[in-house]
Formats: structure tokens, C-alpha cells, sequence
């Protein structure tokens, strides 16, 4: 349980020190547009654009109707469904659209951190070793993201427990995710995470736990994600320091 709560408040740590460090905000500002234009365009269609036609659509089905007296409530219930699919697609994928743009950025401002504030040796890399690192959070955080999706389904037929498996697998794989670059910067792989915390992955499940709550809240993440990654960079530095 100490390792657990350790890593838990790694996150507000990380979250602290990035917006503490305005050196480091260079490195997000690219991708975090990006992400935000992507998200903004997705809610201008879908509100603007998708839900005024197919809601005059639907009055007009309506019209001259017995049943028109149903069309208020049809148009409460679309409209409530439209926002909570739009939700849960940011939920899904705003955090995953973000760590693909930003992995390059996330890389430097890494280094950066490492370098210049905990006073860290860091590797050199080769511009194939960077590839291959690229490719595997990308694979990692694509394919882990449909076990993510299923889980989370699963969870609403297991009363109590469902939610917390959600909670504890999918925090294990955020917790991965953000603690890879400092792995890699020592000249280790993707696969070598498992190595670095064995017996020690109270620390990845409390990091992550937190992590996954804090994504339940709309569009939080996308300010605290490069946050995210510096905590997972200091849950390196701490586990190596004891």
C-alpha cells in the first residue's frame, strides 16, 4: 500500500513541476494544438453541423403526427446522447491522439527535464533506437487502448469490482505509457519497464489509478497529460533513488 500511495501522488508531483519548469512548455504547445483543433472541429460537426439537421429531420418525421407530443422528448434524448458520445469519445481518445503527436516533443521535453533539472546522465540515441521507441508507445498505447474500451464495458456487468479492474488494468497502462521515456533515456527498451519496477508495481498502479480518475473529467487530461509524463519521469528517478 505505501508503494500504491507513493505513486499516487507522483501525479499531482508531475503535474506541479511541469507547470513549475516554463522551460518545459515549449515542447507541448505544438501537439496540445493540434489536439485541441482535431477536438474542436469534431464538436463543431457534430453540434453545429450534424445535430441542428437530424433534429429538423426528426420534427419533421413528427409533424402532423399523433405521436408529435413524443418529438420534445426524442430531442432531449438525442441531444443528451450526442454530448455523452462526445464525451466518451474525448475520454477514449483525446489522451491517445495527444501522446501520438506529442511522443517526439514528449522525448525532448524528457531530456530535458532529466538534463536540466534532476541533474540525470542521459543516453545517447540513435536516430533508429528513437524510431523504435516511437513505434512501440504508439503500438503499446493504440492496441492496449481496445482492451481499454472492453474493460470498460465488462465493468457494467460486475457490480463493485468491474469498476476497480477498470481502474487498476487500464492505470497500469497509462502508468507505462508515461514512465517510458525516462526508461528509454537510461538505453533501455519498451519491455524493460516491467523489469525496472519488478516487484515494485504498487508504484505503476497508484500512478496510474490517478492518472485514469483524472481522466474521467472532460477535456482536464489534455492540460495535464505533459504533467503526467514528468511524474512518470520522477517515479523513475525516485525508484532508482531507493
Amino acid at each position: 500500500m505505501n508503494d500504491f500511495s507513493t505513486g499516487l501522488n507522483f501525479v499531482f508531483t508531475g503535474i506541479s513541476e511541469f507547470f513549475r519548469h516554463r522551460i518545459l512548455w515549449k515542447y507541448v504547445v505544438i501537439p496540445f494544438l493540434l489536439t485541441l483543433a482535431l477536438y474542436t472541429l469534431l464538436f463543431y460537426w457534430a453540434l453545429v453541423v450534424f445535430l441542428p439537421e437530424f433534429l429538423s429531420g426528426m420534427e419533421n418525421i413528427f409533424a402532423g403526427h399523433w405521436f408529435e407530443f413524443l418529438y420534445t422528448t426524442c430531442k432531449v434524448l438525442t441531444i443528451i446522447t450526442t454530448y455523452l458520445i462526445l464525451l466518451a469519445l474525448t475520454a477514449f481518445f483525446a489522451a491517445n491522439v495527444f501522446e501520438i503527436s506529442g511522443n517526439l516533443f514528449f522525448a525532448r521535453m524528457v531530456r530535458c527535464y532529466q538534463s536540466e533539472v534532476l541533474k540525470e546522465k542521459v543516453e545517447f540515441l540513435t536516430w533508429q533506437r528513437k524510431l523504435r521507441n516511437f513505434c512501440d508507445c504508439v503500438l503499446f498505447s493504440t492496441g492496449t487502448l481496445i482492451i481499454y474500451i472492453l474493460l470498460f464495458i465488462i465493468s457494467f456487468f460486475i457490480p463493485v469490482f468491474g469498476p476497480i479492474i477498470v481502474i487498476l488494468g487500464v492505470g497500469f497502462r497509462y502508468a507505462k505509457t508515461y514512465c517510458s521515456e525516462a526508461v528509454f533515456n537510461r538505453g533501455l527498451i519498451f519491455r524493460d519497464i516491467n523489469l525496472l519496477f519488478k516487484n515494485r508495481n504498487g508504484l505503476l498502479l497508484g500512478f496510474g489509478s490517478m492518472v485514469f480518475l483524472l481522466f474521467l473529467i472532460p477535456f482536464l487530461a489534455l492540460f495535464l497529460i505533459p504533467g503526467f509524463v514528468i511524474g512518470g519521469t520522477m517515479l523513475c528517478h525516485h525508484l532508482e533513488e531507493n
